[in-house]
């Protein structure tokens, strides 16, 4: 004899826009991080590199970042700054690489549907190559200390603390 039961269709969270508000946040934020010599991308030898603004926008969009994996990749952010010599100076390119490594490392670390390196090389491919992508996550853990774990009320505290508008309870974790 063959049971069969009708199950009720799982309903998983769809995955909301990113506020352009957080955007912003996230801009600001990843340009704090660290004080740059030069902060006019133009004049660095990677001067083909687009601006912060245009990279975070391109890599959110094309990427399908969610919500809940862009503010743990800020919590990241907030503990390597923690991290960096006080003297540390970086390049002008030095927020793109946070950025990348802070988005991939949070994605790969708390999202099913994760990131990986060859995505974002193949997004952001003539600018840095795959070595150099693995490269930044590499240094950015070493300088976290692999310090990944971000549980719901980390999350909710830094909302919180950042008075960032969010209903944190209807976020995917």
């Amino acid at each position: 004899m063959m049971l069969c039961l009708a199950l009720a269709p799982t309903k998983l969270p769809v995955r909301q826009p990113i506020p352009e508000s957080l955007i912003e946040f996230t801009i600001k934020r990843i340009r704090s991080t660290i004080t740059c010599e030069d902060t006019n991308v133009a004049n660095h030898p990677r001067s083909f590199s687009p601006s912060l603004s245009k990279l975070v926008r391109r890599v959110i969009r094309q990427c399908s970042v969610g919500i809940s994996t862009l503010l743990i990749a800020l919590i990241y952010v907030d503990r390597l700054q923690t991290h960096l010599p006080v003297q540390a100076v970086g390049t002008p390119t030095t927020g793109h690489r946070i950025f990348l490594a802070s988005i991939l490392i949070a994605s790969k670390f708390h999202d099913d549907s994760s990131l990986w390196c060859v995505d974002v090389a193949n997004l952001v491919g003539r600018y840095w190559d795959l070595v150099e992508i693995t490269e930044m996550e590499r240094v950015f853990l070493d300088y976290v200390k692999f310090d990944l774990w971000v549980d719901r009320k980390q999350l909710t505290n830094y909302v919180k603390n950042e008075n960032i508008e969010l209903d944190i309870n209807s976020l995917y974790l």
